[in-house]
């Protein structure tokens, strides 16, 4: 759930700005480079998402 919260916040402003399609697919950059981020993180605590 972590990763995703900043997609949801950045969603609404991106879509006035940009119109749904391109809103969706920053969206889903968005949530993939905060996945990887949060991975990097947890892994000190010895948890391996991927």
């Amino acid at each position: 759930m972590v990763p995703t919260l900043p997609m949801f916040l950045l969603f609404p402003w991106l879509m006035q700005r940009w119109g749904f399609g391109v809103a969706l697919a920053a969206s889903v950059v968005i949530t993939m480079l905060c996945f990887a981020l949060f991975a990097l993180l947890v892994r000190r605590w010895g948890i391996m998402l991927f």
